[in-house]
């Protein structure tokens, strides 16, 4: 009788292992667009002078958070040529479009002028008007508007559908200058 040798036994365990393990781990998302793209996007619409997303990650514990940030700085004398509504809903879409984790945390979305004070507009009446107005939270102390993710009890994520969502068109007309 041959007996397999104890190398070859544990060599064979752990590639079956592998194949399991491999099985159960999610599969790499489909749709959406990565960070670079996402943000060349921004910056190519009229009146928008930068565009930056980005998607933060922090481990506390064993749980890894991550947090959707879409920056938008406007050319001098922007304004919102659409709906507030209309252009929340786009740059909401556009941190939901990230596809290197979903942002399981908080998407953060600032649109500034050059020195990096918040573009005027009525986030509130925007959110309540989508539907969202428990989610969005104002930040005093900075040019950020939050929308909360965390322990889900705002609707946001059937707002936006699934994970990652394709990139958003930009509405016509997103920003006017003069």
């Amino acid at each position: 009788m041959r007996t397999v040798p104890r190398a070859c036994r544990a060599a064979l365990a752990a590639a079956a292992t592998m194949l399991v393990l491999a099985g159960c781990l999610p599969s790499s998302p489909r749709g959406g667009d990565d960070v670079e793209e996402l943000s060349a996007a921004l910056s190519d619409i009229p009146g928008v002078a930068t565009g930056e997303v980005r998607l933060d990650v922090w481990t506390n514990g064993f749980t890894q958070n991550r947090t959707a940030v879409v920056i938008v700085e406007v050319d001098p004398g922007a304004t919102l040529g659409v709906s507030e509504a209309e252009a929340l809903e786009y740059f909401l879409r556009v941190g939901w479009a990230v596809n290197e984790g979903e942002p399981n945390e908080v998407i953060v979305v600032a649109v500034r002028d050059a020195a990096g004070t918040q573009l005027a507009w009525d986030v509130e009446a925007a959110a309540a008007e989508l539907g969202l107005v428990d989610s969005v939270s104002v930040r005093e102390d900075s040019t950020s508007i939050w929308f909360d993710r965390r322990g889900e009890p705002t609707g946001l994520s059937e707002f936006l559908g699934p994970w990652p969502g394709e990139p958003p068109t930009p509405p016509d007309g997103l920003f006017t200058t003069g």
